[in-house]
C-alpha cells in the first residue's frame, strides 16, 4: 500500500469526485442519435463514474493500493497512445 498524507488524500478525494461527477453529467447532456450507442456510452460512463467513486474511497483511508506497471522500454515502440475525450475533460480544471 501507498501511504498518503491527509493533503493528498484530500486531493485525489477532490480529483476523483470530480471524475465521477463529469461521468454522470455526460451521461445527461450527451445525445445520441442510435439508441443502443446511448445504452452502451451511459453503461461506459457510469462503470467509469463507480472507478472514480472506487479511488474516492480508497483515498479517504489514506492508503492506495501499489499498481504495478510495465518497465519504460516495455512501452517505447508502442507507438503514439491517443488520450479519450474524457481523459482531457478531466486533465482541466
Amino acid at each position: 500500500m501507498i501511504k498518503l498524507t491527509a493533503v493528498e488524500g484530500a486531493e485525489i478525494v477532490a480529483v476523483a469526485r470530480r471524475g465521477a461527477k463529469r461521468c454522470r453529467d455526460a451521461m445527461t447532456n450527451l445525445q445520441f442519435s442510435d439508441p443502443q450507442h446511448k445504452i452502451e456510452m451511459h453503461q461506459e460512463l457510469e462503470e467509469t463514474a463507480r472507478m472514480w467513486e472506487n479511488l474516492a474511497a480508497s483515498a479517504l483511508t489514506l492508503e492506495l493500493p501499489v499498481i504495478e506497471s510495465p518497465a519504460l522500454s516495455a512501452t517505447e515502440n508502442s507507438g503514439p497512445m491517443d488520450r479519450s475525450e474524457i481523459e482531457r475533460t478531466l486533465g482541466e480544471k
